[in-house]
């Protein structure tokens, strides 16, 4: 049984087969670490680990012991293009649909572009990255400015030979599940690869089919380069592999972005002297300047991080904020793109971003209404108060609470602390075209569904730790005890959308809905000839001592019906 209020706030177990919703919590927090202390005492201290960055918390006792462990794993760092690695755990391999080459020229630039070509090419072979090649494979090269906009980043546009090679499939981490993974912190180190894609070898033939022209002539990539469709999905099993064991609990890596963490610094030393011992072992090397140590706060993945919880990033808000009114449908999509990224840190975004969302649909045409300007300085105005969302804790209970209507539905997991409550992440969604036409109740009912699916693993989570109690029907008496089981949908439920949306039988059903919600009494006053079973509408037809009840076909459905009967070899009809 589950317990819901008037309100659709879930405070308890969903089905004795399915998820909980509201659990005491009681998981022992693996402790294996933390009393391990390694003497790192008679590692001398290597005078470049002085320059990377240390927790500014950190006394200078627990420096002095950070800085020995690190010049224990030096060769994980590269201070120089020298010591530039390459791994020696997996390498990348391109297979395409087909083998013929693509040859295109190179793209005309200016003097000034074409001395940046030849400086950036002369860096790429010093470090073994490239080398002149003769390849019938010939893809263009084009200079992007970077950031500071002063700058530029060679960048090869693979576009055609991506269009041939098939698609890998290796899963990229969800941040979500990275953030889960750092509940309870203390202590938080960031590592960042050099140039890391371009420490991975390149398979023999995917070296050729790599090549590229510029103004300075033809080369190949001996590394896997920037651009290529699956190198993402590679790099991610490279650090899969390199982890092995120790990702989740030890550390977590989106791509070349690594999180060491621990609940207490000797814990912390112990796991990052574990990971440095991997990346050593591999052949990786890692950015002194983009790597920080035994920090408390740090930007990761586009959040703030903390032990209070997470954030959103002051400066891509700042960037959102400042961001122009859309003129036209890219800009626009453009901005909603910026939105949703925070869309877990505001309650009900589909409902607010509705207007601009359909505005983006298929043959709609471009008009910005006092409706879409309403949403657009919402948006902007629910990431500026943006709350701090706290970390999930599998030892606490949680709480999940559920709103609806026609636009759409979203949902609210808390944890409950002292009493109050700490949302831990907000869900929305929009209702399709069909849902629309649903009864508040049924509405009421499909957030629940879609928030207990949403939610899974944090309901799934609670249920197999802890199972519900009978305390927590006593301590909410305003509730109604109901049983929610995730099953397919039925098989009826195409016929019951498309009742709902007939011209006829749509009306019927809205005022059968009506009638239950405000308790009317005879229900026969004004269409006594129908009634619903099981979610469907039927018609009663009187025949001698009989009165049976027919199912009312939608308009749509009347000619496959007919043809289903008529002309189909078991219809009857020949």
């Amino acid at each position: 049984l589950g317990i819901v209020d008037f309100n659709s706030e879930i405070v308890g177990r969903v089905s004795p087969d399915g998820p909980v919703i509201s659990l005491n919590n009681s998981i022992p927090v693996p402790t294996e670490y933390s009393t391990i202390r390694p003497d790192y005492s008679d590692v001398p201290v290597d005078p470049f680990i002085d320059q990377l960055v240390f927790g500014d918390h950190l006394s200078s006792e627990q420096i002095v012991i950070l800085k020995r462990l690190l010049s224990k794993h030096r060769r994980a760092f590269a201070f120089s293009n020298e010591e530039f690695g390459v791994t020696n755990l997996i390498e990348h391999d391109i297979e395409l649909a087909d083998e013929i080459p693509i040859r295109c020229r190179p793209y005309r630039v200016s003097a000034e572009e074409r001395k940046e070509i030849q400086s950036q090419l002369k860096t790429l072979l010093d470090q073994d990255i490239i080398e002149s090649s003769d390849s019938p494979w010939s893809s263009p090269t084009i200079l992007i400015r970077k950031g500071d906009k002063k700058s530029f980043r060679l960048v090869i546009d693979y576009r055609a030979l991506n269009a041939k090679s098939k698609k890998q499939s290796h899963p990229l981490s969800r941040i979500d599940d990275i953030f889960d993974a750092l509940s309870g912190f203390k202590f938080i180190t960031l590592l960042d690869l050099v140039s890391a894609f371009h420490q991975v070898p390149l398979s023999k033939r995917a070296r050729m089919y790599s090549g590229f022209t510029t103004v300075c002539g033809n080369f190949c990539y001996k590394r896997m380069p920037f651009g290529l469709s699956g190198a993402p999905h590679t790099f991610q099993r490279l650090m899969d592999k390199l982890l092995g064991n120790l990702k989740w609990e030890i550390a977590v890596c989106f791509l070349d972005d690594l999180g060491v963490h621990g609940k207490s610094f000797e814990e912390h030393n112990y796991r990052l002297n574990l990971v440095l011992q991997k990346i050593e072992d591999a052949g990786l090397t890692l950015k002194p300047s983009k790597c920080q140590f035994a920090m408390t706060r740090v930007k990761f993945l586009g959040h703030i991080i903390s032990p209070g919880g997470i954030e959103v990033d002051p400066e891509k808000i700042e960037a959102i904020v400042k961001y122009p009114r859309p003129t036209n449908l890219t800009k626009l999509r453009g901005f909603v793109a910026l939105c949703s990224f925070y869309r877990r840190y505001v309650p009900l975004f589909s409902t607010i971003a509705s207007p601009l969302n359909d505005l983006t649909k298929k043959d709609v045409k471009y008009t910005w209404s006092d409706s879409c300007e309403d949403a657009f300085n919402s948006l902007k105005g629910s990431l500026v108060k943006a709350p701090v969302l706290a970390h999930y804790d599998p030892e606490l209970p949680v709480k999940l609470a559920t709103d609806a209507s026609q636009v759409g539905f979203g949902a609210t997991l808390s944890h409950i602390i002292d009493g109050e409550e700490h949302p831990i992440a907000y869900f929305s969604r929009s209702t399709s075209k069909s849902q629309k036409n649903y009864s508040p109740t049924d509405l009421e009912g499909l957030a629940i569904v879609e928030a207990v699916k949403h939610f899974r693993p944090y309901l799934y989570d609670a249920l197999s730790r802890n199972p519900v109690n009978n305390a927590v029907e006593d301590e909410f008496p305003e509730t109604y005890l109901f049983t929610l089981k995730l099953e397919d949908p039925p098989p009826d439920s195409d016929l019951m959308v498309k009742q709902r949306n007939d011209l006829f039988c749509g009306p019927i059903l809205i005022h059968k809905n009506k009638f239950i919600r405000s308790n009317l009494t005879p229900l026969s006053d004004k269409f006594p000839e129908f009634s619903v079973i099981n979610g469907l509408l039927y018609r009663a037809v009187v025949v001698p001592n009989e009165r049976l009840w027919k199912l009312c076909i939608p308009q749509e459905c009347v000619e496959s019906l007919l043809r289903t009967v008529h002309d189909n070899p078991v219809g009857g009809h020949f």
